[in-house]
């Protein structure tokens, strides 16, 4: 009887540790995993749209998005799908786990908020308001950030090397604390990511 209350006891310590240390992990693995699939089908749809846009008559008002071929926007991809694993190479091996957890999480909540928000027609914007205001200001920001075939593909490459980095977390991330310099440079090279990048895909303007 003693040996069958010690194994016991050792198998409630086992899963309280699996729970307690891996059971946030799995879910927030799970999460990116089907948000990736979820962005990626969507990504395939914008590119193909592309594909097909640029088979229509060109003009001046459309020159520069229209610029360079196919190959150019293959191009892109494959620059922004290198950029993207070494920026989440970097973000795994400097910033904690948790905390990366917790900041990809709010990104997440905050993005389905407001595509919620989006399709319910709740901001009114149909043109430029003469008058700026900050809730007209949240609406670009949100635009820009989640609603445009950059974000979504960008978002992709981001979960596709999330996923494959994520699983060796132990090994990547580095034993010092994140320095002030460290942190500053994520958030500048995040900005640059998200906002910056955009302007270097015209092809993304089309659809």
């Amino acid at each position: 009887m003693t040996i069958i209350n010690n194994i016991h006891n050792k198998i409630l310590q086992t899963f309280s540790f699996v729970r307690q240390e891996y059971f946030q992990y799995i879910i927030f693995y799970l999460a990116i995993f089907v948000f990736t699939i979820l962005e990626g089908l969507n990504s395939f749809h914008f590119i193909y749209q592309y594909l097909e846009k640029i088979k229509e008559p060109k003009s001046l008002l459309t020159l520069y998005i229209y610029r360079g071929d196919v190959a150019s926007l293959y191009r892109n991809l494959i620059f922004l799908f290198i950029l993207d694993g070494i920026g989440i190479f970097y973000v795994i091996r400097t910033i904690s786990i948790n905390k990366l957890i917790k900041v990809i999480s709010i990104f997440i909540g905050v993005m389905f908020l407001f595509l919620i928000l989006k399709s319910c027609d709740f901001f009114p914007f149909k043109q430029i308001p003469d008058k700026l205001s900050f809730f007209y200001v949240f609406y670009v920001c949100g635009n820009v950030l989640f609603d445009n075939p950059y974000a979504t593909i960008n978002q992709t490459v981001l979960g596709f090397w999330l996923i494959i980095f994520f699983p060796f977390k132990s090994k990547i991330r580095k034993s010092q604390k994140a320095t002030k310099f460290e942190v500053l440079a994520i958030i500048i090279l995040t900005i640059i990511n998200m906002v910056v990048l955009l302007f270097f895909f015209p092809q993304f303007f089309v659809i």
